[in-house]
């Protein structure tokens, strides 16, 4: 049975078991066997951080809030998916800043904090890796960390953070390997990672922190993508 660390965040301890049982009975349902780390202090969660793979944390808490707790955690931990709680459903257009995997309200419901789990299980264990290189070395980077990718002559630029890789193929070829679901094209010359989009208009997409032009003949199927990525993935109210 596969190990899964789960890390859970709320100022309230009757919260916190409520949730904790829940998750237990879900992974266990799953296949999975949850490993399970409680914390009413959000600073006390970040120092064990790194050894987290999902994270459920309470928005309001008095220390620390759950949108700065989040920010904190991915800078530490990028690789973590971060599930936002929150009985005040107008807080969560706030975690978009932290590209926060699912919402989930208060009070509880198991259907609801299962589907958030089982996005965060499927980003974990089934997201590709994608061959690149960087000065002739050869690296594997989870796909989900691709900011965006640019076409050249003759090859692709990734951008991951502050890093750029290349891979000597087009952006045609990309689409076939890439997973549909959280990328797009936008022009000839760039595919978006739609976790990353911060805002688009009728022409224009920022895409962390780049600014490209969407072409007119993509225009209407990136806008289908994006609603599609943003309803099924950020559950925004």
């Amino acid at each position: 049975m596969r190990e899964i660390a789960v890390g859970i965040c709320d100022d309230q301890p009757n919260i916190l078991c409520e949730l904790k049982e829940m998750i237990t009975e879900i992974c266990m349902e799953k296949g999975f066997h949850p490993v399970l780390y409680t914390f009413v202090d959000g600073n006390l969660m970040l120092e064990q951080s790194e050894t987290i793979q999902i994270a459920f944390l309470d928005i309001e808490m008095p220390q620390i809030d759950g949108i700065e707790l989040g920010k904190r955690i991915k800078e530490r931990n990028p690789r973590c998916r971060v599930i936002m709680a929150t009985g005040m459903v107008e807080r969560f257009k706030e975690a978009f800043q932290i590209q926060a995997l699912r919402f989930v309200t208060k009070p509880f419901m198991k259907n609801e904090v299962e589907e958030a789990l089982e996005a965060a299980i499927e980003g974990i264990f089934f997201t590709k890796k994608i061959e690149v290189y960087a000065e002739r070395n050869r690296f594997e980077i989870p796909e989900e960390e691709i900011i965006y990718i640019k076409a050249y002559n003759g090859y692709s630029e990734f951008c991951v953070g502050e890093k750029c890789f290349r891979r000597d193929c087009s952006l045609r070829e990309l689409e076939e390997i890439l997973n549909e679901r959280i990328f797009a094209r936008i022009n000839r010359d760039v595919i978006a990672n739609l976790s990353f989009v911060k805002h688009y208009n009728e022409d224009r997409v920022v895409v962390g922190a780049k600014e490209f032009r969407i072409s007119r003949r993509r225009k209407k199927e990136f806008e289908r993508r994006y609603i599609e990525f943003d309803l099924k993935y950020r559950r925004l109210v």
